[in-house]
């Protein structure tokens, strides 16, 4: 592990854990910012791995491997309020 001050860029992998075990899609090359925001769309209630390898006097050092999952956003529960009745509205 290198330190992040000596870190002059950083790759940047990503895959679905269905296509594969391992990160192997290259998504930035030679980043040289501290934050990535993905430019890919990600898909709801999908395990994601990822990995960032970082460059530093031109030798890579591989970065441990991390994974994701992503969910589907809750949405509120609505309650309708009517004349003698109400109805309860909820997202399953």
């Amino acid at each position: 592990m290198t330190n992040a001050s000596q870190t002059k860029f950083v790759n940047v992998y990503l895959n679905d854990i269905l296509e594969n075990s391992f990160p192997v899609d290259l998504v930035v090359n030679h980043l040289d910012v501290d934050s990535y925001i993905p430019l890919m769309d990600l898909n709801y209630n999908i395990t994601y791995v990822w990995r960032v390898d970082s460059i530093k006097h031109d030798k890579l050092f591989r970065g441990d491997q991390w994974e994701f999952t992503t969910q589907v956003p809750e949405l509120p529960t609505i309650i309708l309020f009517g004349m003698s009745s109400f109805i309860f509205i909820r997202r399953r």
